[in-house]
């Protein structure tokens, strides 16, 4: 076992202890783009702009969540520009001292906008980008003309000197651009972070149209063989929690609900009637989720990926499993990535090319 960084310890002494040592900020829903697989853009239990919460209101939760130890703060949306008291809540958040991030679509980020940016004390920003086809980053977002937008905020940031960080969620839509994508990142010398866990919208995975999966996604990731960095083993535990969500790490919503994740069915609590600690220590819904572990996860412990499958509770129950049995599309996702990485091969995991599950 590798020694660990100081900021892994960090990290695990934080969800040890039951510290938030990060929190997401989202502080609104709204958006600029109506991107086809967002999952804060629609259902019953999304709050609309009439529910979120008011300058002062966040002003008390920040200065909660710095009382109870939180370190790392990421504002998110939606898009957070849109609105009116965004550049209040952003430098009082630099100001109470949280390592802060700004996570952004970039489509209202004029020259205006990026200088304050890079001139408020932010670590760094993040910004949705989709594809290096604007024909396709258009077809993402569904707003003509963004991908032009987002390319001249991404510039002027640079420009600035805060080069924004480049974030996209892979998808049936930018799927066949995505190696292009990453390379014309690559060769900027911009980070590019890709997520191929794409989570269905609440009520699970039936029908939903933009998730790859099985040979399609075995295709995608053989296209982009070349950037993937696997997770290495000699740094994780096996028994380690499956991931930071209530023990290290919480979302509040615009609402002011707070969540393990964005991705959790169950809110923890409501800031608008109890306090951020209160949640924190005694939410029924986050003591469930810290009782998961990856030593309970049985069926995974004689598998070759143990020690580095990207185990979420969350994309699990959406794909058809539970947040204590990993679904089928949870499985082939981990395998998929793995031997596309060159860390197993088929032989490992006994794979003879069916994309089923190999539980």
């Amino acid at each position: 076992m590798k020694e660990p960084t100081h900021y892994e310890r960090l990290l695990a002494q934080a969800a040890r202890d039951r510290i938030p040592i990060s929190v997401l900020a989202e502080l609104t829903y709204r958006c600029v783009h109506r991107c086809r697989h967002c999952y804060a853009s629609g259902g019953d239990t999304r709050p609309d702009a009439a529910d979120e919460l008011a300058t002062a209101a966040w002003l008390d939760i920040f200065d909660q969540l710095a009382a109870a130890g939180t370190l790392f703060l990421t504002v998110s949306g939606g898009e957070p520009l849109l609105r009116a008291d965004f550049w209040e809540l952003l430098d009082e958040a630099v100001r109470r001292g949280f390592h802060t991030r700004v996570f952004t679509s970039g489509y209202l980020v004029d020259a205006a906008a990026a200088g304050r940016l890079a001139a408020s004390g932010v670590a760094g920003v993040d910004v949705s980008f989709y594809s290096s086809d604007p024909a396709v980053f258009d077809a993402v977002t569904r707003v003509p003309g963004s991908f032009d937008r987002v390319m001249a905020a991404i510039e002027r940031l640079a420009a600035a000197g805060l080069p924004p960080r480049l974030k996209t969620p892979v998808m049936r839509t930018n799927a066949s651009t995505l190696a292009a994508t990453w390379r014309f990142a690559a060769a900027r010398g911009w980070p590019f972070l890709v997520d191929f866990m794409l989570f269905p919208p609440p009520g699970g995975d039936e029908q939903y149209p933009e998730r790859l999966d099985g040979d399609e996604l075995a295709a995608v990731l053989a296209e982009c063989r070349e950037f993937l960095q696997p997770a290495d083993p000699e740094r994780r535990d096996t028994d380690m929690t499956l991931c930071s969500a209530g023990f290290r790490f919480c979302t509040v919503d615009p609402a002011g609900r707070v969540w393990g994740c964005s991705f959790q069915d169950e809110p923890a609590g409501d800031l608008r009637r109890e306090r951020f600690v209160d949640i924190w220590r005694d939410s029924p819904a986050l003591a469930a989720f810290r009782r998961l572990s990856r030593a309970r996860w049985t069926a995974c412990r004689a598998c070759a990926l143990d020690a580095v499958c990207r185990r979420c509770p969350a994309f699990s129950a959406r794909t058809g499993g539970t947040h204590t049995e990993l679904s089928a599309a949870a499985c082939r996702l981990g395998r998929l990535v793995a031997e596309a990485a060159g860390r197993i091969t088929t032989e490992d995991t006994g794979d003879t090319g069916d994309t089923g599950d190999t539980e």
